[in-house]
């Protein structure tokens, strides 16, 4: 086996899995994917136990081992981690409790109250109870003794890195969506933190001043720090930091943010339309811009990640391709013939709600159903390209650059909705699709984590350099202008009254 030398590594760490991947400076690439270890529940909320942590990233190490990658050179990593993840520390850097995940939204009351407060929102912004602040003083009012013992408060990447570096700090990017940094400077907000504090002073299990139980924050897309088998915390993290000792971290990005690079967004003038398992539509603007509030808003290195989602995506397709086939494998290939064999004039959009009710009906097999399905998925994504354009208020910034990512992107017939919608919506509007090959093509937010270590090394000029050479794309295909005419009228024509 022909051995290849590593230098740099992405890893994503989501709710299902542990992925890996794993790059040469000469342009060699592979990937692992480590199924997640540790789901549990502290207090009936979802949770993940870290302790399985040092686990999953020594086995996928392991595995890339044996296909033939070596460690020894100096290289460079980064994670994408699950956003919203709470790691509550003891003096020691010892967890106190299992991780509470984004799927965490118990902090209704807390969220609620510190949003009555201007002085924290006019400095962290909006506050939804899956963010950490609102989860902190929930979990320290619900449970007294954790309150007396936590010394430290950080993030599962911010807590990844300090086990093998010692170094823990919030990184920006997931700082900054979970409420506990100053959106314009990037710093502590201790006034906002005070005043949170007074909010729920005297109450039941009062958290107290809490402000000093978060490190001080750096900027995503810097150094972190040195992996050492002298920092390393404990004997599970001294296994990784045997192999990869002397790499250097680069301080990590939620999943949002990865995703968006990984997807390709590199300037202002670009909307990504990601159909993937769920689809999102994606922008970046200036973090002093005002917006109408529809989209949430996450860091993008200097700038703001916008995103709007749209849930029910390639996973709902990929159920209703089973309830079509009788429960049938059949390729994405197959159904785009189907689809394109469908005449645009009995194209039907089926809302959201009416999509759901499909796959608890009784199997009735329609030629035009793949086509409806595909159709509809499109002008919902659509619709958030709509909004998304008028998100920023007063913004100058033309967008004519429309990038198309996802399992969904691969269909032809799908490409040809997006592609009417978009000359619908903005003149002079291109569209492309990922032209990304590889063993990690379809991972987005693993290759945004490889491309944030190989900016943040040095490696790569700047973000926009590394996404053209990390992320291609290409030109949707040539679409006869007649049937592009035929697919704008079934878009503008539909019973229940859809308009872009």
């Amino acid at each position: 086996m022909r051995e290849k030398t590593a230098g740099f590594l992405g890893f994503d760490l989501s709710t299902t899995a542990l992925s890996c991947g794993v790059r040469s400076v000469e342009g060699q690439e592979g990937f692992v994917s480590i199924p997640m270890r540790g789901k549990t529940e502290w207090n009936g909320q979802p949770a993940h136990d870290l302790s399985f942590v040092p686990g999953m990233i020594l086995k996928a190490l392991r595995e890339l081992q044996k296909k033939g990658w070596k460690f020894n050179s100096q290289g460079s990593l980064s994670f994408s981690v699950r956003q919203h993840d709470m790691v509550l520390l003891d003096v020691d850097f010892c967890p106190l409790m299992p991780a509470l995940s984004w799927q965490c939204k118990v902090a209704d009351v807390e969220a609620n109250t510190l949003n009555e407060i201007p002085s924290i929102v006019s400095v962290v912004g909006k506050v939804e109870p899956r963010f950490i602040l609102p989860k902190l003083i929930w979990a320290m009012r619900n449970c007294p003794v954790i309150a007396e013992k936590v010394g430290t408060v950080v993030t599962t990447g911010d807590y990844i890195a300090g086990c093998l570096t010692d170094n823990y700090h919030l990184s920006t990017s997931d700082g900054l969506s979970n409420g506990l940094l100053n959106q314009i400077t990037k710093k502590l907000p201790l006034k906002a933190l005070a005043a949170a504090c007074k909010a729920f002073k005297g109450q039941a299990g009062d958290p107290g001043i809490f402000a000093g139980l978060f490190p001080g924050s750096v900027q995503s897309g810097t150094k972190s720090g040195i992996i050492s088998p002298t920092y390393a915390w404990g004997k599970e993290w001294l296994k990784v930091a045997n192999i990869l000792g002397g790499w250097q971290i680069i301080s990590c990005l939620g999943d949002n943010h990865a995703g968006g690079v990984g997807c390709g967004l590199a300037y202002r003038n670009t909307i990504v339309i990601s159909a993937g398992t769920s689809g999102t539509v994606i922008r970046r603007c200036k973090p002093q811009q005002p917006l109408v509030g529809k989209a949430a808003c996450f860091e993008y290195y200097n700038d703001r990640l916008l995103l709007m989602m749209l849930a029910d995506c390639a996973a709902w397709y990929d159920e209703f391709v089973k309830w079509y086939t009788g429960g049938e494998s059949s390729d994405l290939a197959k159904m785009d013939l189907v689809a394109m064999s469908t005449d645009p004039d009995s194209l039907e959009f089926w809302p959201e709600k009416e999509r759901k009710k499909i796959l608890k009906a009784e199997h009735t097999w329609n030629s035009t159903m793949i086509a409806n399905a595909q159709f509809s998925i499109a002008l919902e994504l659509l619709a958030r390209v709509r909004d998304m354009l008028a998100e920023v208020k007063g913004s100058s910034a033309k967008i004519d650059r429309f990038v198309l990512t996802g399992g969904l992107s691969l269909s032809q017939f799908f490409q040809e909705v997006i592609t009417a919608g978009v000359g619908l919506l903005v003149d002079d509007g291109k569209v492309f699709v990922s032209d990304r090959k590889g063993p990690f093509a379809s991972q987005a937010a693993t290759t945004g984590a490889m491309i944030n270590a190989m900016v943040g090394a040095g490696y790569y000029k700047n973000l926009a350099s590394a996404i053209s050479q990390m992320c291609p794309l290409r030109s949707v295909a040539k679409v006869d202008a007649l049937r592009i005419r035929q697919l704008c009228v079934a878009i503008k024509r539909n019973r229940h009254g859809f308009k872009l």
